[in-house]
């Protein structure tokens, strides 16, 4: 054990935080003289995912470890020998692990085919049943609290159908502010997505999009520093309901 305070000083400093990349930002407004020359720094936000299925892992119908192959879309399921199998979506296999070790298999959940809107329902109520999304209404400046998912980032998609039926719809929307909302699930598996659906009026036209992201976006880096310039309404931050799988009944029961 050395008693060097120059080594010990060494095995206690912490890491450096990284602090974000650099940038010069320059900005002028000649019709009221403004002039801004100064040095910045940005780095990717950090998203808190709306719903997740914790703790739960794919593996192949022998027990095997699962690899997606692009170009072909090929599924692979890795043998005890280190070759590579190909297996079907179908054989998937999920389980879920408990606190004492122990892995019960477990449904992926299904492909949402309903969006089940209610706007008496709260937030933490808004969940997933089989295909059926439970969702809400929220304000429309809501949406601004989201962010992309970290590596597929946010996507957009038209809405189309009854004309009547989606115009009364939208018509309401943009009357009060509001935009749907609900978790949305695109294939069977674990990926649970948080969209949003709401009115665009673009040239004239008037269009249902819906939005998805991955979760609220954790915010940092203020521009107002002091605590007293955050207001009670900034303070108040969505509670997302987390979906939990439905567990497989065991073999013989009713």
């Amino acid at each position: 054990m050395t008693s060097d305070p120059f080594e010990l000083a060494k095995k206690v400093t912490k890491k450096r935080e990284w602090a974000g990349f650099k940038a010069t930002l320059r900005f002028t407004d000649p019709a009221t003289g403004t002039a801004i020359n100064t040095e910045v720094r940005y780095g990717k936000m950090d998203i808190d995912p709306a719903f997740s299925a914790e703790g739960v892992e794919k593996l192949g119908p022998h027990g095997g470890k699962i690899r997606y192959q692009r170009g072909e879309w090929k599924t692979l399921e890795k043998q005890p020998d280190g070759t590579e199998v190909e297996i079907t979506e179908d054989d998937i296999k999920y389980y879920q692990n408990g606190e004492d070790g122990s892995k019960s298999e477990v449904s992926p959940f299904d492909a949402t085919k309903i969006w089940e809107i209610s706007e008496q329902r709260s937030i933490d109520e808004c969940a997933l049943e089989n295909e059926k999304a439970l969702g809400t209404l929220i304000p429309r400046e809501k949406i601004d609290e989201f962010g992309p998912d970290k590596e597929k980032g946010s996507s957009l998609y038209w809405i189309d159908g009854d004309s009547v039926a989606l115009r009364t719809l939208a018509d309401k929307l943009e009357k009060e502010k509001m935009a749907l909302y609900f978790p949305h699930v695109f294939r069977k598996g674990l990926t649970i997505h948080l969209a949003a659906g709401y009115l665009v009026r673009i040239g004239g036209g008037m269009y249902m999009i819906m939005r998805t992201f991955g979760g609220t976006v954790v915010w940092t880096h203020p521009l107002t520093a002091t605590a007293e310039s955050i207001t009670e309404e900034e303070k108040k931050v969505l509670v997302i309901a987390k979906p939990v799988l439905r567990r497989k009944k065991a073999s013989g029961v009713q």
